[in-house]
């Protein structure tokens, strides 16, 4: 089952690529939130899939997929800087500034251009972490850390991100953050036999559904924290689902751009909001209510276009090699 194409899996990357554009580029007012955060399951699930597939990989094949993540951010950054420096180089600035950048050195392990890029950051990270637990056999005892880790940091979280000295990068980071979920992927697919017997389609969504609702009671009680407990529920459940169901899909465009497309949407999703809001601000619409709501959408499409067309290219330039 493991070797054969996961429709669902790629289905549900597909979903949450689109959420990933949304987080940056939600609609507008409280709506816009509550639309958004009840799918704040996107960065994690990415995260887990990245755990399931590398679970007992020997180190070789691990230092390949960090080199390949590091290749990508590599190309990334010089895209980035390339823009900042044509249209926002104050922001260029403001990304290198001092200690804010000492801090993301410390804490996320990046010379980011773009905060949002800090994903394949910890993804790489966690590729060199997993090296490590690999060669020394310590997936059970990560597995519980992992699990205390998520709790703790979502809790901790909460309580302080309304300090002055709080900063996303003492939390978005892949010690605390991409690790614990890379290793919940690993832990699924380390108990992958006992967990599909233990749950039920009709269980697993339940669960996701009790972790659905622990998110919103979260987010209201907490007023747009960023990660819930609910998120780690229904996660966890949303991908046993998925497991499960390998077969199972809605959307055959949605699948696509999950399976092929979902690594240059991550990418680029930044750059399509970028340009798009450039565009904006040059016709004078920045403000202008029809334009803030349609704007998500225009971002959406203009990501996957750039996306499509990027692994159109790549695709014949393979073509070619052969």
């Amino acid at each position: 089952m493991n070797k054969e194409k996961n429709r669902c899996i790629n289905f549900m990357k597909g979903i949450c690529c689109i959420v990933i554009i949304l987080m940056h580029c939600s609609f507008p007012n409280r709506i816009g939130n509550l639309i958004t955060y009840p799918f704040k399951i996107a960065v994690p699930f990415f995260f887990v899939i990245s755990g399931y597939f590398a679970y007992r990989n020997d180190n070789k094949k691990l230092l390949h997929k960090a080199l390949h993540i590091l290749k990508l951010l590599f190309v990334s950054e010089i895209i980035y800087i390339f823009y900042f420096l044509i249209f926002d180089k104050m922001q260029l600035r403001e990304n290198f500034n001092g200690i804010k950048q000492i801090l993301k050195i410390i804490f996320v392990g990046t010379l980011s251009t773009n905060n949002a890029l800090w994903f394949l950051y910890a993804l790489f990270w966690s590729y060199i972490a997993l090296m490590v637990i690999h060669k020394f056999k310590l997936y059970k005892l990560s597995h519980m850390i992992a699990i205390v880790v998520l709790v703790v940091h979502v809790v901790v979280r909460s309580l302080v991100r309304d300090g002055s000295w709080y900063d996303d990068s003492y939390f978005r980071n892949f010690l605390l953050f991409g690790l614990p979920f890379v290793l919940l992927g690993s832990f699924i697919k380390a108990q992958e036999e006992n967990l599909v017997k233990m749950f039920s389609n009709k269980m697993c969504l339940v669960g996701a559904l009790i972790g659905e609702i622990m998110i919103i009671v979260e987010y209201i009680l907490l007023d747009a924290s960023d990660y819930y407990i609910g998120s780690i529920i229904t996660t966890f459940f949303v991908f046993l689902f998925a497991i499960k169901n390998p077969k199972l899909y809605i959307n055959k465009t949605v699948e696509f751009i999950g399976e092929k497309l979902s690594l240059y949407v991550y990418i680029f999703h930044m750059l399509g909001l970028y340009i798009i809001n450039l565009i904006a601000n040059f016709i004078n619409v920045s403000d202008n209510l029809v334009f803030r709501w349609s704007r998500p959408i225009l971002v959406i499409i203009f990501t996957i276009g750039i996306s499509y067309l990027i692994d159109l290219v790549m695709n014949k330039v393979k073509n070619k090699s052969y």
